[in-house]
């Protein structure tokens, strides 16, 4: 669809007589004809300027006269949007963009079928009028770089879609009730494993059993009997030979510094010692 060749076409004719006609025509019928079904919703309410959209890029810069641009190919991700200061009709808004600059406000954008509508809102201080520096004797403001909030709407819009843009001041409206909590979800998997925490005290003494007390006591005293006679050293005569009469074990010494110990049965060993250092 051309719409702006469609346009320029409607706007050459003068239609006023036109329009004139047909409003008497409609008095004079009102009264006996049947009302008719209700017609399609308009374009989305605001000040509507007719555009063409352009989904060949999503960079910034100057869309072209007559044409829109965003910088994403899904609209529930844009965040900037790049607007021609000429409409399809050719007509310039630059001012009407640098006082809505002032002021938050909403964007509107719906095609011929006004059922694909996408809405995004502005703060204040967010549109960028861009001028064309490389016209030196002639410089023109291009495009509106506009940072825009998506809100709701259509996902995208085809190439050379003919779209209204709305242009509607106000700000955010308040904020509705919470809705209700969703289900619970599914339950994490199991944290890992503390620290081993301090040793407490220790506890009272339980009561004492006579009987194995007795016992244990016993055995202990048997135990450092065996013990002190096996480490006891057992002095004796010194030897006349290596065959005198000994047992295993026993100790003999003189004053020379020599000494003598049994290693078996009437079996001597002797070290010879010195008192000299």
């Amino acid at each position: 669809m051309n719409l702006p060749g469609l346009l320029y076409r409607v706007l050459e004719v003068d239609i006023k007589p036109l329009q004139d006609e047909v409003k008497n025509l409609t008095d004079i019928l009102s009264s006996s004809l049947p009302v008719g079904p209700q017609g399609p919703q308009g374009p989305a309410t605001g000040i509507n300027f007719p555009y063409i959209f352009d989904a060949s890029a999503t960079t910034q810069g100057d869309p072209g006269d007559g044409y829109i641009r965003v910088n994403n190919g899904d609209n529930s991700l844009v965040t900037q949007t790049y607007i021609s200061i000429i409409d399809a009709l050719g007509a310039n808004h630059y001012s009407l963009f640098n006082f809505l600059n002032s002021s938050p406000f909403f964007i509107t954008f719906s095609d011929e079928n006004t059922s694909n509508v996408t809405i995004f809102s502005v703060n204040v201080g967010d549109v960028s009028i861009v001028m064309n520096t490389e016209l030196i004797m002639t410089p023109k403001y291009e495009y509106a770089s506009i940072n825009a909030t998506y809100i709701s709407g259509v996902s995208t819009y085809a190439q050379s879609t003919g779209l209204f843009a709305a242009l509607s001041v106000g700000g955010t409206g308040p904020q509705g009730p919470s809705g209700p909590s969703g289900p619970s979800g599914v339950q994490g998997p199991e944290g890992v494993e503390g620290a081993e925490g301090a040793v407490g005290p220790q506890g009272p003494q339980g009561p004492v059993n006579a009987a194995a007390y007795d016992q244990a006591n016993n055995a202990c005293t048997q135990a450092n009997a065996a013990y002190n006679a096996a480490n006891t050293v057992s002095w004796v005569s010194v030897p006349a030979t290596s065959t005198s009469e000994g047992t295993a074990g026993d100790v003999a010494y003189e004053s020379t510094g020599n000494l003598y110990i049994c290693v078996a049965e009437n079996v001597w060993s002797k070290f010879i010692g010195t008192t000299s250092w």
